[in-house]
């Protein structure tokens, strides 16, 4: 090999070496950044709320759906979603069956107030 050559790979290893240098330092602040992290996740009180409503909206459309079966079965094909919820509902035992779609959320009382009519 010509001078010129050796001189021109031993450039490139040191090129390559310096940036392996870089790469690893740079990984490694990275880990240091994450390690000090605290990277559990928090759910605020709206997150819950979001996700409480979710479920008991999940649970209730079930419910109406494996109720409305007779109605939904012979429009759909064999193999639908509707049929699986009917036989993991089949499934469960009594007690199961009646925490299924019960609202989880406490409503509101409203007093509705009847109008009276006044005789003068």
């Amino acid at each position: 090999m010509s001078l010129r050559a050796l001189e021109n790979g031993e450039l490139q290893r040191q090129k390559s070496q310096a940036s392996r240098r870089k790469k690893n330092a740079s990984s490694d602040r990275v880990t240091a950044d994450l390690s000090s992290m605290n990277l559990t996740p928090v759910v605020s009180d709206r997150v819950a709320i979001r996700q409480q409503i979710a479920s008991t909206t999940a649970g209730n459309r079930n419910r109406f759906l494996i109720d409305k079966k007779e109605f939904w079965l012979p429009l759909l094909p064999e193999h639908n979603y509707i049929r699986k919820l009917v036989e993991k509902h089949e499934r469960l035992s009594d007690e199961e069956k009646s925490k299924v779609g019960r609202p989880q959320i406490a409503l509101p009382f409203f007093l509705f107030f009847q109008e009276h009519s006044i005789s003068a």
